[in-house]
């Protein structure tokens, strides 16, 4: 599944549609605010349309594929005989053969089809399906978040480090002439030290080479 998910092609009954995205919508302002865009393949509710309204929607979505980033099946209750044309294995082949992600969320508290089984994953209900998708992005938004803030803690200790350097190498600056001069000043001190000695009368050095 794309790391982001954006555009949704979704396939369900045209009953649902106005609650599937009420319920999309109001879930995703409350708790994070993404921009989903979908677009809707109705099938008409009812098992003996299933097989050939859900492969068709398939098929068309296919024909489509970088239209979308994933596939969500959604079924809006019902009975468990109604849930059972779910359990068939042309719609099971179509999904397993789909270039994008499918999930699924068509089955009920306990049971589960050959649908759920070869989605990419599956929710018991449509406000499942909205909750795991947005909590999708929800991780890779907090994994960037993290590192950003890993990028930003190491800049910051190289830009301290940098700091440090030059500020080690102005203290340097300001001790480097103190010291020379410092040593220069010495050095002149003990010339004019031997040079006084050297011109003392009393200079042992004078008074040998007096003639």
């Amino acid at each position: 599944m794309p790391s982001v998910v954006q555009k949704i092609a979704v396939i369900s009954s045209l009953k649902l549609l106005r609650d599937i995205l009420i319920l999309f919508s109001r879930y995703n302002r409350i708790f994070y605010g993404y921009q989903f865009t979908y677009l809707i393949f109705c099938c008409i509710a009812g098992k003996q349309y299933r097989k050939k309204e859900v492969t068709a929607a398939l098929m068309n979505i296919y024909e489509r594929a970088d239209e979308f980033d994933i596939i969500v099946i959604i079924r809006g209750g019902g009975s468990k005989l109604d849930l059972a044309g779910f359990d068939n294995y042309l719609i099971a082949h179509t999904i397993s053969v789909s270039p994008l992600p499918v999930i699924a969320g068509i089955g009920h508290e306990i049971d589960l089809t050959v649908t759920d089984i070869v989605s990419y994953f599956s929710a018991k209900t449509p406000t499942a399906v909205a909750a795991r998708l947005i909590d999708h992005n929800a991780g890779f938004e907090s994994k960037i978040s993290d590192k950003a803030s890993q990028i930003l803690q190491s800049a910051q200790q190289i830009v301290r480090n940098h700091i440090l350097f030059v500020n080690q190498m102005i203290s340097g600056l300001a001790v480097l002439p103190s010291e020379i001069i410092s040593r220069n000043a010495m050095f002149l001190e003990n010339q004019m030290s031997k040079l006084a000695f050297l011109l003392n009368p009393k200079s042992e050095v004078i008074k040998t080479n007096l003639p």
